[in-house]
């Protein structure tokens, strides 16, 4: 019965129920009583199935998090969120096999306790993995939906008596001047270039950071692969569990280059549209200055 049974209600769930009634850990047919002072090797096995455990309800946490990412839920605190999700998951991750290393399994029943606590964990992380390969793509290919800013009506009213008193001496001068509504038009351009510019460079920065996490898993899961090898069961298993991380993790890397490349490819088409439009107002300026 692995975690995943656990998380769904399952009778693997049984240590917990063990542990809410004061009882030790139970490992096949033999219970251990709970002793006092240092951590024995059953208590340490017992912290990490409950930190496995753990691990399974964040990353369901996570995943539902970044099915929101590309919906009207989708704004910079929950981004944030997903983020700081995320780097939970991968700390949590760590302990988890940071306490297995502490473990000397004795004895055939333990050793299989422990092997399959291995491979529950290495099924959450490339679950894991998984979500945050889909995580990157979503937020490569949209922007996170703007909050809107709560003000009173004074103050509404105050900032469109305002713009209405600034307007009124700008459309005067437009008239007087042509070259006036092409720097309005540059100045336009200018703003919106500069601010899609930030939105890029908000996303490959939100890339890296996706793609160090996705790293970081990777190496997770190669401490995993050196404890099971030691214990000396279900090396192939590992093995292969590698390897295919490490393709996921290649065929991450491949996606997250597309994505870049599609960021760059906006930018140039951003500058090349400021640059039409330019040269577009210039003519018309000159147009006008023939008419006038």
């Amino acid at each position: 019965m692995s975690f995943t049974d656990v998380a769904g209600g399952g009778t693997g769930g049984d240590w917990t129920h063990r542990a809410a009634r004061g009882l030790g850990p139970k490992v096949g047919d033999e219970e251990v009583k709970p002793s006092g002072g240092m951590d024995t090797a059953l208590d340490v096995l017992e912290k990490t199935e409950r930190m496995a455990f753990q691990l399974t309800t964040k990353v369901a946490s996570y995943k539902r998090m970044v099915d929101r990412i590309g919906t009207r839920k989708d704004t910079e605190g929950h981004r944030a969120k997903v983020r700081a999700m995320g780097e939970e998951i991968g700390i949590l991750a760590k302990e988890a096999v940071h306490e297995l290393r502490g473990y000397k399994a004795k004895g055939k029943r333990a050793k299989t306790s422990q092997n399959k606590l291995l491979k529950d964990i290495q099924n959450v992380l490339a679950d894991f993995q998984q979500a945050q390969r889909l995580c990157a793509e979503k937020r490569s290919a949209s922007e996170p939906v703007k909050t809107p800013v709560k003000r009173s009506k004074s103050r509404r009213s105050r900032a469109a008596t305002n713009n209405a008193d600034s307007e009124r001496p700008l459309l005067e001068e437009e008239r007087e001047d042509p070259g006036y509504r092409l720097v309005q038009e540059q100045m336009a351009v200018e703003g919106e270039l500069e601010h899609n510019n930030a939105i890029l460079t908000e996303r490959e920065e939100d890339i890296k950071e996706i793609q160090f996490q996705i790293g970081e898993v990777t190496e997770i899961f190669q401490d995993l692969a050196v404890l099971v090898s030691e214990q000396g069961e279900v090396i192939d298993d590992v093995e292969s569990n590698i390897v295919s991380t490490y393709d996921r993790t290649e065929e991450a890397n491949k996606e997250l280059k597309k994505a870049a490349k599609h960021q760059k490819a906006a930018r140039m088409q951003l500058c090349t549209i400021f640059m039409i439009l330019v040269v577009g107002l210039i003519v018309l300026c000159m147009v006008l200055g023939l008419f006038k």
